[in-house]
């Protein structure tokens, strides 16, 4: 036989070799990914309706919690009756795909990680509308799509990786004082948002680690930003 013939017979043994062991990657990955994500989001609906505790209207039974799965991912918690001067709240949390490879690798090279999301109603409707967010976000697309459907110009602000979008005047001064207060949160926000119809105020932000960090201190962080917001609202 010759020299072809040889390289031709181990191709021949090695396509099918090779892709078992592709298949076998891609099920262990999946197998552990999904596996992964059940104890991630189990840890961070615990994280999440402890946090959330804290919007609770001391009248007894006044206020309730409901979970509800929207996928092995993604969850909402909604709080209804919460305490003035709120008087709802939705918690919602998406995570990674971490049981596909291709979705998961994606996600890392476009920056994107777990995300919780805080949609926020209050008892009094806010004056003016802000637009702050990561450009290339999964929630920049509606950021842009809602300035500009507003008529507001989408600008860079002080911090290098947010935009802003606002009507100026009054409204100018709301987003930069809601900049402020957000600190050194301001590296894990993805979207700020205020709007005059409900949900009044939407928080998302990088996920913090739920074994690792006080649910309470990101939901003081959405009661600042409501304070803030509430100073230019109706009476």
């Amino acid at each position: 036989m010759g020299e072809g013939g040889r390289w031709r017979r181990v191709g021949d043994n090695l396509g099918p070799s090779l892709t078992a062991v592709i298949v076998a990657v891609f099920l262990g990955w999946y197998f552990i990914g999904a596996a992964i994500n059940r104890r991630r989001i189990a840890e961070a609906a615990r994280w999440v309706h402890r946090g959330l505790d804290i919007y609770r209207d001391p009248t007894p039974d006044r206020t309730k919690a409901s979970i509800k799965w929207l996928s092995t991912n993604a969850f909402n918690i909604m709080l209804e009756g919460a305490r003035p001067p709120f008087s709802g709240l939705m918690a919602t949390v998406l995570l990674q795909s971490r049981d596909m490879v291709t979705v998961w690798l994606t996600d890392r090279l476009i920056g994107r990680r777990d995300l919780l999301l805080l949609r926020c109603e209050f008892q009094r409707q806010p004056i003016w509308g802000v637009e702050i967010f990561r450009p290339r976000s999964v929630l920049a697309g509606d950021a842009r799509r809602l300035a500009t459907t507003e008529g507001w110009p989408v600008e860079p602000s002080d911090q290098a990786d947010l935009l802003t979008a606002h009507g100026g005047g009054k409204a100018g001064e709301l987003c930069r004082e809601l900049l402020e207060a957000l600190g050194e949160e301001r590296r894990r926000l993805v979207r700020l948002a205020v709007r005059r119809q409900a949900p009044h105020l939407t928080l998302a932000l990088d996920l913090p680690d739920p074994a690792a960090s006080d649910p309470r201190e990101t939901m003081r962080l959405a009661e600042r930003l409501a304070t803030i917001t509430l100073v230019y609202a109706t009476q």
